[in-house]
């Protein structure tokens, strides 16, 4: 009897919660990922060549100083100095800075969109850890449970309670036990540790929190920083076009101060000119092809997204929907296998089962909690997708 009731403890560890332990949550996770982090600086590259586009566009072009002297002989001479300017006049240069502010816009946006990504990949970092973790646990228990099976059931064969062959039969499933928590615990450190390469300031004793679904359908963003990357350049590419229509250029004023010596007599005066480039042959048609095809391209990607969008809204959409389905009837059935194992333990307290019987309940019930994990962990990425179809991030780019 003493044996049985140590069994019955035993079976129902197996549903204990664990113990106390530091637990992260998946946002306390994220939130470690700020802009001081290395993923979000390796970023700036792109942010710095267009602020810097901008400031070229606003700055003016600089004077230029001329000094020339002529002395044809040694009674004549000849001394100009003279300035010349470009004014931003012609409307070239206000094109110029709205381009510019428009790709910076985009690239603002872009790298937004890039944030979110390297965020869905924290997510998808923290979710293989957690569930690793989740698993470990569920292995943990099935392993201790079984070892304890196979040392009672040896003693009871020893005894002549039970067959030899029950004996065996329970020592190759807790060998196979032992293989799984093997498993488990190898693919935790390895989860574990691409977690902790993006949140290395974490305590040693840290714990992930279990996984959930994650935000609610009303509460994700449609469309969000890649659509406004796009729509951005699409205007950036229109002002570009524009801007290369522009091949008139401004004419250079020059104004300056001439001193003429000529046989002991000395005159001097202002010199007043004009420097302007006249577009006779060269009229800009290579830029202007070049900025139509762009402004194309630009459009072509924003309506392709757009149709990307829809299409992975939907597909998404639907495999959330039917994922979390199952990972609702998972959980009923994760629940329902404590009383599988009362049963057995009812009947093999009743003389009408064997330890075998009660191994393979325990088997079953072991099932349903990893069927369990693995149904929420892939409803959970499920989940993440259709948030990244949402706010235009593409397909299949957070698994």
């Amino acid at each position: 009897m003493s044996s049985r009731i140590a069994l019955s403890l035993g079976l129902v560890g197996l549903f204990a919660a664990p113990g106390p332990a530091q637990e992260v949550s998946e946002s306390q996770f994220v939130s470690g990922v700020g802009p001081d982090h290395p993923a979000a600086a390796a970023t700036l590259d792109a942010l710095g060549a267009a602020e810097s586009a901008v400031g070229r566009a606003r700055q003016l072009t600089n004077p230029r100083v001329e000094y020339a002297r002529e002395q044809p002989g040694e009674a004549s001479a000849q001394d100009t100095v003279s300035v010349s300017w470009t004014p931003p006049l012609g409307g070239r240069r206000g094109l110029a800075i709205a381009a510019a502010r428009a790709s910076l816009r985009s690239v603002e946006a872009g790298r937004a969109a890039e944030l979110a990504r390297i965020r869905m990949a924290v997510r998808g970092a923290f979710a293989a850890w957690s569930s690793a973790a989740e698993r470990l646990v569920v292995a943990d228990d099935l392993l201790r449970l079984a070892s304890d099976l196979a040392r009672r059931t040896r003693l009871k064969a020893e005894a002549g309670e039970e067959s030899g062959l029950a004996a065996g039969r329970i020592d190759l499933a807790r060998a196979g036990a032992a293989a799984e928590q093997a498993d488990a615990a190898a693919t935790l450190a390895r989860t574990e540790a691409m977690a902790r390469a993006w949140r290395p300031d974490l305590p040693s004793d840290a714990r992930p929190a279990p996984l959930t679904l994650g935000p609610t359908l009303e509460s994700l963003e449609d469309g969000g920083p890649a659509f406004a990357a796009l729509k951005q350049a699409v205007e950036s590419a229109h002002l570009q076009e524009r801007l290369a229509g522009r091949f008139w250029t401004t004419p250079e004023l020059q104004a300056g101060w001439q001193r003429q010596d000529q046989a002991g007599a000395t005159e001097s005066g202002p010199v007043f000119g004009v420097n302007w480039i006249v577009p006779l042959f060269d009229r800009g048609a290579p830029e202007r092809r070049e900025a139509v095809r762009r402004r194309e391209a630009a459009v072509a990607r924003l309506t392709l997204a757009e149709s990307r969008r829809t299409a992975a809204v939907a597909g998404a959409g639907e495999a959330f929907h039917r994922l979390s389905a199952g990972a609702e009837e998972a959980q009923h059935a994760a629940r329902r296998a404590p009383a599988v194992v009362d049963s057995a333990l009812a009947a093999f307290h009743a003389g009408e089962a064997t330890v075998t019987d009660v191994l393979d309940a325990l088997r079953s019930a072991h099932d349903a909690r990893r069927r369990e994990i693995d149904a929420r962990v892939a409803a959970a990425a499920a989940a993440r997708e259709l948030e990244a179809a949402y706010a235009g991030l593409g397909m299949g780019e957070t698994r």
